[in-house]
């Protein structure tokens, strides 16, 4: 339960007073308890006076009725007064009610897409929750997979429109065709082969990409493993929370936006998935894990592009 403007945890929030508005502690805005949905059974609500303890009930997790007096003390029960704490142990992820997952849901496949993007830009604290306990490994591969290959659709585009004007202004641009044992090719150095190469990183980057996140994924796991953060878990947050990755699709300056904004939500969104005041370790190992992850497979690129324009 995060403050919906700067994602403060408004779990334990001191009851306001009689007539008062609830408001977040470290920003002021304005919220209503009815606005969030909990796991029914999942959530206790605190008497404002006595701290007696009820359940949320309802299909929301809310109180029914919303206002009543209390067994204990007798005193007047509101929802909107109560101090909310998840039940037990139980984490404030397992606490809220399971919200529709984009990617998940049913109907066109860029629609999906563009939806999870903007959960990533506008909402990824609100990621942990939508995916719930379930476990979305191999979905959160397909997300990222298709996330990155289409945000970079824009590059890739301007790379073979750049190498099919250099072939035309260099002599024609199915130049460098050689037959052999296996039919036709493109030789080494020629357009077609250097436009073959920008192609194919419809496939490479993707690749590169769920190798980044995994190895972030592993670094954060290390330090949140002991509050629930496992390495596939972290993967999963982190992937469905790649929508600002699409910023790679402005021409020029969108690769460098694109993986801050990534870098941002991700870590937001690891964040919320852990109790208050045990983010900074996970989020900072996970940062340090994508960042050698992402020299590395940089490096194996460049050295692998080098051989094969050999």
């Amino acid at each position: 339960m995060h403050c919906r403007n700067c994602q403060h945890v408004l779990w334990n929030a001191p009851a306001p007073q009689p007539g008062a508005p609830r408001v977040c502690p470290e920003c002021g805005t304005g919220y209503s308890v009815a606005d969030y949905e909990f796991a029914p059974g999942k959530v206790e609500f605190h008497c404002p006076h006595c701290d007696q303890a009820y359940f949320g009930t309802s299909a929301k997790g809310h109180l029914e009725p919303s206002e009543f007096q209390c067994t204990a003390c007798g005193g007047e029960v509101s929802m909107e007064r109560c101090v909310l704490r998840p039940h037990g142990s139980m984490d404030s992820t397992q606490a809220m009610l399971e919200q529709p997952l984009p990617w998940l849901e049913g109907g066109n496949i860029f629609v999906r897409w563009w939806n999870m993007i903007g959960v990533g830009l506008k909402k990824s604290a609100r990621v942990p929750a939508m995916i719930g306990n379930r476990d979305l490994f191999s979905e959160s591969i397909g997300f990222l997979a298709f996330n990155t290959a289409i945000s970079n659709i824009v590059t890739i585009m301007f790379g073979v429109g750049a190498l099919v004007l250099a072939g035309v202004i260099a002599g024609g641009v199915g130049t460098g065709f050689t037959f052999g044992p296996g039919g036709w090719a493109a030789t080494p150095g020629s357009t077609p082969h250097a436009i073959g190469l920008q192609l194919a990183n419809f496939i490479l980057i993707p690749v590169m990409m769920i190798a980044v996140s995994m190895l972030g994924a592993l670094f954060a796991s290390f330090a949140g493993a002991p509050h629930g953060l496992t390495f596939r878990r972290a993967f999963t947050i982190v992937s469905f929370a790649s929508g600002g990755y699409a910023l790679n699709l402005i021409p020029f300056c969108g690769g460098l936006l694109g993986l801050i904004f990534w870098a941002v939500g991700a870590s937001t969104a690891i964040a919320a998935a852990l109790p208050r005041g045990q983010a900074t370790g996970p989020v900072i190992l996970g940062l340090i894990g994508a960042m050698i992850g992402f020299v590395s497979t940089s490096a194996v690129a460049v050295a692998l592009n080098f051989l094969l324009n050999m």
